[in-house]
């Protein structure tokens, strides 16, 4: 859909000079007015995106109007740029003083005018999608419930903060502006000392959360949960804090009514007294000192020496010991290799067998234990349970004498009790790493975005450079009779050139307009070439081997398939960086049966393969994270390493090939990725340039267009060089009028996509509303506005990526004209 062109304002009582402006603006929305008065209410009333403002006018002159105008809210944003004949300094001053925004002296430089009124639209557009951004923002900010802030660490000032927070600390927001301790006066003294604890670890670059209560203007007592984050600026340094604060008042009361209610229906005071102390606990306490300050509570309860609090994670695969007896177990014990983390398969023991069958266990014999470990007098294990899910384990040893009925049920009384807490904690644990998640998979998309950016600017500046080169080197080599050292010479060029050309193709892989070229191919040489293209990217301390053999073809594209090894071997060379190793990368046929497809891969096939494997010599793979590894987003890598995409888009590919993957990995030994593709019958014919094939010629009028004069007349004798007669033109305007007058002679138009004024699809267009049945083909080094769908879809006859070649382009040629010679030969009644 065509967007609206921008709306300009001009303001002449001189109807020559608004004729003019309107004519070299002509590519704009034109609104005129003859009189700084007219000129003034149709300002306010249209609101222009750019004021053209003579200075000299009767009743009311240029400098008058620009005054109101930036006087007036609704349009004091509007750039007004000066139009006269005056040339004084002082003038000039003045009308910069008022807020002008440039000054265009007659007469007019088309050029000029035209590159002023772009430059400042552009800026004006800019400042227009900003405020709509920031009134997005600000409507979203002050419609939520939960606080929003942003705390500048340089000025120690709130740079903003929304109207929640009128509601829930009960003063205006401009109090907070005016004096920003005015949080920190507000909350509860007894949670005020672990408050500034956090806040002096927030201002060393820490994310925070904590919860802490305040007291209100009203009298009352509110529970608050603070999330916050560090802002830093590209050399590291804290700028900025912005954070989420939430009312939980309902949730820490209700939790609280919970344990009231339950209060009463303890069997004992002894009971009661121990769950007081742990809800005090759970009220109070920080995540980190909650689980040993329970445990210490259990010890006591239990008259037990040694303990573990731990929990299980959400997808019960794991149990984290979060908290064992303090001041005794970890330290006396002599085992090497201790671990906090128990995954499912190590659950052994009392506490094992508890959490596996969900029941409690007494065990009051001497426990087996290997050498090193805490002697085990007895013990007794509590599975935390939350609607029969495991949540966690209570664990107690060494009590003088038996454990028996009273302190299993007392154990489990408290499990029981503080399971729904520990459930709670643990799911929001869960969806905290899952915000988290969320956010660096924003971050990684606005980089990937970026990257796609910069990648298709590089390759439209680099096409273009190696447009000449090609161009030349194959009039060179189709036009001159030369000695076979200097054709040999040139035909080394062209490969070269043509090898540059595909490395383009690989770039534009990563941007956004890369669409695949599926064709039946030997993915040998492409293998090689990737490896090639690594060795000067891995240090020299990491080996590289290869056992690359011809297979049968495959369906694939080229791009993807570099893609893959390029991906496969850099995650094999973090695997190994650290220290020296081997990265192998072997190519194969190979056939598997359908025994054997069974046990290998869930979408494996009986048939034959090209194999291609990638082994390295790393840290290999955990059995525990091994199945996440194709998952997108998921990496062991640090935040500089790597998006955690790699993998999920090999994996991606290869299924669209209908292909699988397989995995071989041992920790401390390496990991090896075999690839299978499947293979097809068809022969593939080596792709080579056609270096001395005579291209198809013809004697038609052609017009060129391209604003690159080097291209122009590059393409100029190439055309002339197969026959055509040729008419060229640097600029989309000139074409026009050029078609205009003498568009019956020309048989076919060549235009480039990117050029200033108007683009080669909206000249296409023009010319086809002219003489509808005129073929055009459009070239483009690289554009996120055109490819070859979109320009079949608007009526363009040919789509050619630069650097074209002198055989394609003359093939193009002859097929659009000749298919038109065909077509208008063929009898109506053709069926």
């Amino acid at each position: 859909m065509k967007s609206n062109p921008p709306t300009l304002l001009i303001i002449d009582d001189d109807l020559t000079n608004l004729m003019l402006l309107s004519n070299i603006l002509r590519e704009y929305k034109i609104i005129t007015e003859s009189g700084g008065k007219q000129g003034l209410e149709t300002a306010f009333q249209k609101r222009p995106h750019l004021i053209l403002l003579d200075i000299i006018m009767p009743e009311m002159d240029g400098f008058e109007v620009c005054r109101r105008l930036k006087e007036n809210r609704a349009t004091a944003d509007i750039p007004v740029i000066f139009i006269s004949t005056m040339t004084k300094t002082d003038g000039k001053v003045k009308g910069f003083e008022i807020g002008a925004a440039d000054y265009i002296t007659r007469p007019y430089n088309r050029e000029e005018v035209l590159a002023r009124i772009r430059t400042h639209l552009t800026i004006r557009l800019q400042q227009i999608e900003i405020q709509k951004s920031e009134e997005r923002f600000r409507q979203m900010a002050e419609t939520i419930e939960e606080i929003f802030w942003m705390f500048d660490t340089r000025s120690k000032e709130f740079l903003y903060i929304n109207p929640a927070f009128e509601i829930l600390w009960e003063h205006p927001v401009a109090d907070l502006y005016s004096n920003p301790k005015l949080w920190l006066e507000s909350i509860h003294p007894e949670d005020l000392p672990a408050v500034k604890a956090k806040q002096k670890r927030q201002f060393r670059g820490e994310a925070n959360q904590q919860e802490f209560r305040i007291l209100t203007e009203s009298g009352s007592t509110k529970w608050i949960s603070n999330r916050s984050y560090p802002v830093k600026d590209e050399n590291g340094r804290l700028i900025r804090i912005t954070g989420v604060s939430t009312d939980i008042t309902e949730q820490k009361q209700s939790a609280i009514e919970r344990i009231e209610s339950e209060q009463r229906l303890l069997r004992s005071e002894w009971e009661l007294a121990i769950r007081n102390r742990i809800a005090h606990i759970f009220l109070t306490s920080s995540d980190c000192d909650l689980y040993a300050e329970i445990l210490d509570v259990v010890l006591e309860a239990m008259k037990s020496r040694f303990g573990v609090f731990g929990y299980v994670d959400d997808a019960e695969e794991n149990m984290i010991a979060a908290s064992l007896t303090q001041d005794i177990w970890w330290e006396d014990c002599q085992m090497e290799g201790k671990e906090f983390r128990f995954p499912r398969e190590s659950w052994k023991g009392v506490w094992g067998e508890a959490l596996k069958q969900k029941k409690s266990i007494i065990s009051n014999s001497r426990g087996i234990v290997p050498e090193g470990h805490l002697a085990i007098q007895n013990a007794m294990s509590v599975p935390i349970l939350y609607r029969e899910k495991r949540v966690g384990t209570l664990t107690v040893a060494n009590k003088k004498g038996d454990y028996d009925e009273a302190d299993q049920e007392l154990l489990e009384s408290i499990a029981g009790y503080i399971a729904p807490i520990i459930s709670d904690r643990i799911q929001r644990e869960q969806e905290e790493i899952q915000r988290k998640q969320l956010e660096e998979q924003m971050v990684q998309a606005q980089k990937r975005e970026a990257v796609g950016t910069l990648a298709g600017g590089i390759a439209h500046d680099f096409n273009n450079i190696l447009f000449p080169v090609i161009g030349y080197t194959e009039m060179m080599i189709h036009g001159f009779q030369l000695e076979p050292k200097a054709l040999k010479n040139l035909e080394q060029i062209l490969k070269a050139a043509l090898r540059a050309k595909d490395l383009v193709a690989q770039i534009l892989a990563f941007s956004r307009n890369y669409e695949k070229d599926l064709r039946p191919m030997q993915i040998a040489p492409i293998v090689k070439e990737a490896l090639k293209l690594l060795r000067s990217t891995i240090p020299t301390n990491i080996a590289i081997q290869n056992n690359i053999k011809e297979t049968g073809p495959i369906i694939a594209d080229m791009i993807q398939i570099h893609q893959i090894v390029i991906n496969l071997c850099t995650n094999a060379y973090h695997a190994m960086q650290e220290n020296s190793g081997v990265l192998a990368v072997n190519l194969r046929e190979t056939e598997i049966g359908s025994e054997e497809a069974e046990i290998l891969h869930p979408e494996a096939v009986a048939g034959r393969y090209a194999l291609l494997s990638v082994k390295d010599s790393g840290f290999g793979i955990a059995p525990e994270i091994i199945h996440q590894i194709f998952e997108p987003y998921f990496t062991t890598k640090g935040p500089d390493k790597g998006s955690g995409l790699g993998l999920a888009v090999v994996d991606g590919i290869v299924r669209d090939y209908h292909g699988f993957i397989t995995v071989e990995s041992e920790p401390g030994v390496g990991s090896k990725f075999l690839v299978y593709f499947p293979l097809i019958e068809t022969k593939v014919i080596p792709l080579q340039p056609a270096l001395n094939t005579p291209e198809p010629c013809g004697d038609e009028h052609i017009l060129l267009v391209d604003d690159e004069k080097h291209i122009v007349d590059m393409l100029l004798q190439m055309l002339q060089g197969l026959g055509y007669r040729v008419s060229a033109r640097y600029s989309s305007l000139d074409a026009l009028e050029f078609f205009r007058a003498r568009g019956k002679e020309i048989d076919l138009v060549i235009t480039d996509m990117a050029m200033p004024q108007m683009t080669g699809d909206r000249l296409a267009q023009k010319i086809k509303a002219i003489r509808e049945e005129i073929p055009i083909i459009i070239c483009t080094g690289y554009s996120e506005q055109m490819d070859e769908q979109r320009a079949k879809r608007i009526g363009i006859d040919g789509f050619l990526l630069k650097p074209i070649s002198r055989s394609d382009l003359a093939r193009s040629i002859r097929d659009i004209l000749d298919g038109r010679k065909r077509a208008s030969a063929m009898p109506d009644d053709f069926g």
